[in-house]
C-alpha cells in the first residue's frame, strides 16, 4: 500500500461518542461531530475523525503524563497504550488506533516537540487522576447538595478533600495581609443616579448577598443559595457584571483582614 493510500485510509476512520467513556469527550463529539459510521462499533451517529481525536488526546496526554523519574506519582507506572485506555475510557483497539495516529508514536524524537512520551517499551505515570474516575462521584456530590445535607455532608467533604489534595501548589492562591493579593473588588449596576447614591450611602448592605428571592443560579451556587463572587481586579469585576452601554456601575474595593 502506498503512503498516500495509508493516509487516506487513516483519514476515513471515525470514532463515535459511544466508543469513548470520558464524559467531557463524549459531550464534545456529540456537540460538534458529524454523523458517520463508526469504524470501531459500526454505529451511525455523531463522530470525530480518528485523526482529530488523536490531536485532542495528544494535547491532554502531554499535560497529564510524565516519565517515572519526575517523581510525585499519582498512579502506577503504565505503558502508553494502557494510559490511553484510562484517559479515553475506551477499548484497547481504539486506544491502539489512537496511538498509531499520535505524533512521535513510532518512537522518533524531535527535541522541539518535547520528550517522547509514547515509547511503548517504557512506562509513564499520570500526574493527576483521569477525569472519568471522579465524574460519577461528582454527579453524586451535586445530587447530595440538592437533595441532602448541605452543611453536614461527610461524602461531599471527602470528595472535595480528595480533589484538593491533588492540586499543585500553583493552583491555589493565598490572599490577605502579607500576600500579593490583599484586596478584592465587587461591582453593582445602577439604573440611575439615585441608585448610585443609595449604594454609596450603604455599601456594606448593598454589596452583601441579595434577598433570597433574587438570588439567581450562578457558576458556583444554586438558585437561592448565597455565594460571594469577587474579582482580583476592578476590570474583571466590571467585565463579569456585563453592564449595558451607558449603564452606571459602582465598584467596591474590599480589604482582606485575614487569610
Amino acid at each position: 500500500m502506498s503512503e498516500a493510500q495509508t493516509v487516506a485510509s487513516s483519514a476515513e476512520r471515525w470514532v463515535c461518542q459511544d466508543c469513548v467513556g470520558d464524559p467531557w469527550l463524549k459531550e464534545a463529539i456529540a456537540g460538534d461531530g458529524r454523523r458517520a459510521v463508526c469504524t470501531f462499533c459500526g454505529g451511525h451517529q455523531q463522530a470525530w475523525r480518528l485523526s482529530r481525536l488523536a490531536v485532542a488526546t495528544d494535547a491532554l496526554y502531554r499535560r497529564l503524563v510524565s516519565s517515572c523519574d519526575e517523581g510525585d506519582w499519582r498512579s502506577e507506572p503504565q505503558g502508553p497504550l494502557d494510559i490511553l485506555v484510562v484517559l479515553l475510557d475506551c477499548a484497547p483497539d481504539l486506544a491502539t488506533a489512537v496511538l498509531e495516529e499520535l505524533p512521535l508514536a513510532d518512537g522518533s524524537f524531535d527535541g522541539d516537540e518535547g520528550p517522547d512520551l509514547y515509547d511503548q517499551g517504557s512506562e509513564y505515570v499520570l500526574k493527576v487522576q483521569a477525569s472519568s474516575e471522579y465524574h460519577s462521584r461528582w454527579q453524586e456530590f451535586c445530587e447530595s447538595l440538592k437533595a441532602g445535607s448541605r452543611f453536614f455532608n461527610r461524602e461531599a467533604e471527602e470528595l472535595l478533600a480528595a480533589i484538593v489534595a491533588h492540586l499543585p501548589s500553583r493552583a491555589t492562591l493565598l490572599v490577605g495581609p502579607g500576600y500579593d493579593i490583599t484586596h478584592f473588588y465587587r461591582a453593582r449596576g445602577a439604573r440611575h443616579s439615585v441608585e448610585v447614591m443609595k449604594i454609596l450611602a450603604n455599601p456594606a448592605g448593598e454589596f452583601a448577598a441579595p434577598p433570597k428571592e433574587l438570588r439567581l443560579a450562578g457558576r458556583m451556587n444554586a438558585a437561592g443559595i448565597p455565594v460571594l463572587y469577587v474579582a482580583c481586579e476592578p476590570e474583571t469585576a466590571l467585565a463579569e457584571l456585563r453592564p449595558a452601554i451607558g449603564q452606571q456601575v459602582v465598584i467596591a474595593r474590599w480589604c482582606c483582614s485575614g487569610q
